[in-house]
């Protein structure tokens, strides 16, 4: 998390380029995304209609990619850098900020001065409780340390772990059971009319939760939309 302060210009380096993502940079986008399936701090699908939907999110002219001279990066990308427009009831903007691992530090450094310059113009909308949070991830070191070395503050860690269900006993499943609790897939809980009841649980149980995550009437629509939400695995 980082407070609104000036920041000084700083240059590229000759060759290396910052630029507003287009349309027509969606599949080297992909390429970059996918080149790296552990780019560890991705919160979202890797398929085009899911990067459209990122850019989409982004504050207006704040989705860019950054390309050096050699092309090394898939589809010739080094780094993708999004700030999400406001959500939710807290004054927070959201980075999304991904680099190829072996990204220098000063490159990584550029990529967030470049941010903190936008939510400084944008953060006055907010008032003065504004903050811009990132979840990086620490594969992400060139980035975690551009950070630190700006003054961000850590608010919270996370860890990943994954239980594989390959021997599990469906039949046991099957009749695992609760009193008083019923399980209904999604598409229940729309034919039901439920959704708004669900998204009050939600909203009541997240204000407790790390981060701005409680989804307000006017979130909900594009929550459930949203293809990451997979409805499949919903209950």
């Amino acid at each position: 998390v980082i407070a609104r302060y000036p920041v000084a210009e700083s240059g590229l380096p000759a060759g290396w380029h910052l630029k507003e993502a287009r349309p027509a940079d969606t599949p080297d986008i992909l390429a970059f995304l996918t080149a790296a399936p552990r780019l560890t701090g991705k919160k979202f699908g890797a398929t085009l209609p899911d990067i459209d939907a990122l850019i989409a999110s982004a504050w207006p002219g704040e989705a860019k990619i950054l390309r050096g001279p050699g092309g090394a990066g898939a589809g010739g990308i080094e780094a993708l850098s999004v700030l999400h427009s406001p959500h939710g009831e807290q004054p927070e903007i959201l980075s999304t900020l991904l680099t190829r691992p072996d990204l220098p530090l000063p490159l990584a450094d550029h990529l967030l001065l470049d941010q903190i310059r936008a939510f400084d113009r944008i953060g006055r909308s907010l008032g003065p409780g504004a903050f811009l949070r990132f979840i990086q991830g620490d594969r992400q070191e060139a980035v975690v340390r551009a950070l630190l070395h700006r003054g961000a503050r850590i608010e919270t860690r996370f860890y990943r772990l994954r239980r594989s269900l390959a021997y599990d006993d469906e039949t046991a499943l099957d009749r695992a059971a609760v009193p008083g609790f019923r399980l209904l897939p999604w598409a229940d809980v729309l034919a039901c009319g439920l959704s708004e009841a669900v998204r009050q649980l939600q909203y009541d149980t997240f204000r407790e939760h790390f981060g701005n995550m409680s989804k307000t009437r006017e979130d909900w629509p594009g929550f459930i939309g949203n293809p990451g939400f997979a409805r499949d695995y919903s209950f």
